[in-house]
């Protein structure tokens, strides 16, 4: 504890007794006194946390306050104690000390100061009455504790302090020059001499010359930021600066957001402390040739960030965030209306939403509709396509054509209900014109000829359409084929390839074969001495996921139907296949059927899936050359063998109508509510963002961005997947709709900390890339703020580490090193430039430097508390200075 209770002997005396002790004022005001600090003694450490409060800016510290009246004034005593005895014992310029800890080497000190606006102490009479009193009452407590005073103007950040035990006693005394700073006071050999002249001034001749003096310094160097000045280690722009910024072209030009939107760079510099530990000075030269060591030379270098103040109120809504909160609110509105249309002409039944909404001009709208339907600028569609950041959510592919649009959704205008309702409209016009001409649909790639069932309904309905354009276009160049049995859309093997022109043996007048595509292999028909030829199949129809929806829907309806009914419905494409069948090879049977599926399987196992051909097992794969099938038929195929007649694909009506199915998903596009609309666009335009964050940093290589990454993934998996469900069913009560509004302002919550530390990242990883321990270091100071105390990171001379020794990395020192650009003699050079340790030709801001000179005093050391482990020195002078101010801190020992 930092106050210690001394046991006390006095017993109270008869009852009624006069304490004259306490009859003036003064001894009234010292009893109070007295009477706060021994409460203050017998408290325990938690109840003094519990009943004070941390002190802002010092690490650790806390303090208590209490008020003392005296005659028509108040006074407030605080008391600042650290509660962690670990943290006692530091280092001189450990991070986080409170001015006073920093100025006379402290640790729990006390702080009287009058109850007013200033809270200073502006004449000496009352200065001394204050300090008197206090050490009075410390004597009774039986406590060392220094007590200091502020005195005269605020601006001078001026202390008087004492400090008194049974054997010696300390006086503190700090003060500020501005203005006109003594040439002294600029160099080390000045302040050398001005150190000792006080050292002599109370010290015996032989004592005096018994020791050397003791020095540690402590330089801040920091960035050019023109156009900011600094505060508290965040850059607040200057009002009204009118000179040349350095950055002429935006920082995040070649991000993967510039695209899209310009944010504020949050790093507006960066500040290098650089240490000398202790070591001792003889004589003024010493000093002077001290003041000639470069920077670099310093024992340990620290690196910390200089962020804008306001860069992250800026980038919220420059940045993806904002304009995600503006797609949720636009979602919420978006139930009121059954049409798109009702929001884009601002219609009486949705004017209270729209009133208010602004829409880009004609010209911004034609340039984002001429954005999206250019043609890609890369080439390999297919393996991009596929990726989504985020397995779990519904949405489509981040390069796709939806996702683009749903980027340029976010830009149009403020991302307001009509200004989206406006977009769509023109977007579905543009996609209906690329069906009438047949126009190819950018950036809508289809794997495997089937549209992505892990992806949004949009998107599928995109994919769905883009076949149907592909099958248009195959038709147009088939119909200029003299042969009207064109072939283009045909295939072997009922395989989704296209393209792929086969020649075949279409017909035979001797045999009445028509539609062969050659014979297979050695296989016989079993009942005809023939070879057994493959058919030329109808391309596989294509489902979206809401047409297997619906179809399933159909198929349990017709459960009470005859089951040749239903048979029938869910085995077209085998009905299709066995007439296919029975053309190319005249009196075939079931089994001669079966005999081709099987060779065909064991070649193209991916075209017949599971369910294809009822009844088939794997002991009928070994049916080859005219063996009997093990298995007999099954009955449903039996069924089907017997009700369909020989007949040429060609012949068919088509399985896939392409003309029916893209005028399905134009209407689908043209009626959608914009409630389900919306939603898809939400889930879409989150995983797009995510991804385009992730591919920010994805080369930074730092753990902690990609758990950060992890974590916002994980979020839009737990909120997303529930959206459309909800526009679909409904919510079934308000509570379960006022979940998962709360649920959607958190995952806004995370994604806004997600890319307030992206754009950080980015921004350290382009002047920090060449060093990826201080990057990574520097990154998760700032992202755990709670695990570290302040984000300042130690740059080492070369790498050390193991876990980065491999990697492409050069010395931590020259890479800090290079943000301060070099400076040639003209520009380096000036009047008022006299601290000197120049780093590439800059000055340091400020330089801090605590002179010692050992004490004489060992023998007394022992009356120090325990609470006071700092070592004592006769003298101590710390001096902050800058070119146009400096703060100088004197401490004094003596023996009483």
């Amino acid at each position: 504890m930092d106050l210690q209770r001394k046991d006390s002997d006095l017993q109270d005396d008869m009852e009624g007794f006069d304490d004259f002790t306490i009859a003036s004022p003064w001894e009234r005001f010292i009893a109070r006194t007295e009477e706060i600090l021994r409460e203050w003694q017998a408290a325990s450490v938690s109840e003094l946390m519990h009943s004070g409060t941390e002190v802002e800016g010092a690490l650790g510290l806390h303090k208590v306050h209490e008020e003392l009246p005296y005659g028509s004034k108040n006074y407030g005593i605080d008391f600042y104690f650290e509660p962690d005895d670990q943290k006692r014992n530091r280092e001189e310029w450990t991070d986080g000390l409170h001015p006073l800890q920093l100025s006379f080497g402290v640790v729990d000190f006390l702080v009287i100061s009058p109850m007013s606006m200033s809270g200073m102490v502006l004449d000496a009479p009352e200065a001394t009455f204050l300090l008197s009193s206090l050490a009075i009452a410390l004597s009774n407590c039986g406590s060392d504790l220094p007590a200091f005073v502020p005195v005269h103007d605020p601006t001078r950040k001026a202390y008087y302090g004492i400090r008194g035990t049974k054997t010696f006693s300390m006086r503190y005394e700090t003060d500020r020059l501005g203005s006109r700073i003594p040439v002294e006071y600029m160099h080390l050999e000045g302040l050398y001499n001005i150190f000792n002249t006080k050292v002599a001034f109370g010290a015996r001749p032989a004592d005096f010359s018994q020791f050397d003096v003791e020095i540690t310094m402590k330089l801040t160097y920091r960035t050019p930021m023109p156009g900011f000045k600094f505060f508290e280690a965040n850059a607040e722009p200057i009002l009204n600066y009118d000179g040349d910024m350095l950055e002429e072209l935006a920082w995040d030009e070649d991000c993967a957001w510039a695209e899209w939107h310009s944010v504020e760079d949050p790093v507006k510099g960066y500040e290098l402390i650089c240490t000398w530990n202790k070591r001792s000075l003889k004589d003024a030269s010493e000093a002077a040739e001290f003041e000639k060591l470069s920077a670099t030379q310093a024992d340990k270098w620290a690196l910390t960030i200089v962020k804008h103040q306001t860069a992250t109120q800026e980038n919220d809504s420059a940045g993806f965030t904002g304009r995600l909160r503006a797609l949720v609110n636009a979602f919420h509105v978006s139930s009121q209306a059954h049409f798109v249309e009702e929001f884009a002409a601002d219609a009486p039944s949705v004017k209270h939403v729209t009133h208010h909404h602004m829409v880009p001009p004609p010209t911004v709208l034609e340039r984002v509709i001429k954005d999206l339907f250019e043609d890609e600028s890369f080439e390999d569609q297919h393996e991009q396509s596929n990726h989504r950041s985020v397995l779990g959510v519904k949405a489509a592919p981040t390069d796709s054509l939806f996702s683009r649009f749903c980027l340029h959704a976010l830009r149009f205008g403020t991302c307001n209900i009509r200004a989206i309702a406006v977009l769509w409209i023109d977007f579905v016009r543009e996609v209906r014109w690329c069906w009438d001409e047949g126009y190819r649909l950018p950036r809508v790639s289809v794997v495997h000829r089937s549209p992505d069932l892990e992806s949004c309904i949009l998107h599928q309905k995109l994919q769905m359409l883009a076949l149907c354009i592909e099958e248009k276009a195959l038709q147009g160049v088939s119909e200029k084929v003299d042969n009207s049995h064109a072939v283009q859309d045909l295939t072997v093997n009922g395989t989704k390839e296209t393209g792929t022109k086969i020649e075949l043996f279409s017909e035979d007048p001797d045999s009445g074969r028509k539609g062969s595509a050659g014979p297979v292999g050695k296989l016989m028909l079993l009942k005809a001495n023939r070879s057994l030829h493959a058919p030329l199949t109808q391309k596989l129809p294509v489902f979206t996921e809401d047409m297997l929806e619906e179809r399933e829907q159909t198929l349990s309806t017709l459960r009470n139907w005859d089951n040749f009914t239903r048979i029938r419905h869910q085995r077209n494409v085998l009905a299709s296949d066995m007439a296919a069948f029975k053309a190319a090879n005249p009196g075939a049977v079931l089994e001669d059927f079966m005999q081709w599926y099987s060779y065909e399987k064991e070649l193209h196992p991916v075209d017949f899936g599971e369910g294809y051909l009822p009844g088939f097992t794997e002991q009928d794969e070994a049916a080859e050359n005219g063996k009997p099938l093990k298995t007999l038929s099954h009955p449903d195929n039996v069924d089907i063998w017997d009700s369909v007649d020989a007949c040429a694909a060609f012949d068919q009506k088509p399985l896939f109508d392409y003309t029916r199915e893209a005028e399905k998903v134009l209407h689908y596009l043209e009626t959608i509510r914009p409630h389900l609309l919306l939603a898809q666009m939400l889930a879409c335009s989150f995983a797009v963002a995510a991804h385009t964050l992730d591919r920010s940093v994805n080369n930074l290589r730092v753990a902690t961005l990609t758990w950060e990454l992890e974590e916002l993934s994980a979020s839009m998996e737990s909120v997303l997947p529930s959206l459309e469900d909800s526009v679909k069913f409904g919510y079934r009560t308000p509570e379960e709709a006022a979940d998962w509004q709360n649920k959607i302002l958190q995952l806004c919550a995370v994604f806004q900390r997600v890319e307030e530390n992206v754009i950080l990242a980015t921004s350290l990883g382009k002047k920090l890339g060449s060093a990826p321990r201080l990057l990574a270091a520097l990154i998760n100071h700032h992202i755990e703020p709670h695990k570290v105390p302040v984000a300042r990171v130690f740059v080492e001379k070369a790498m050390t580490s193991n876990r980065w020794k491999d990697t492409d990395s050069s010395d931590e020192r020259k890479v800090v090193a290079s943000l301060f650009t070099i400076l040639n003699s003209d520009a380096s050079w000036q009047p008022s430039s006299s601290m000197g340790h120049l780093l590439n030709g800059h000055e340091p801001a400020f330089r801090e430097v605590i002179l010692f000179y050992p004490s004489n005093l060992e023998e007394t050391l022992a009356d120090l508390e325990e609470h006071q482990p700092e070592q004592v020195y006769s003298h101590r002078m710390y001096v902050h200075g800058t070119l146009n101010e400096i703060q100088v801190a004197h401490v004094v020992a003596s023996i009483d």
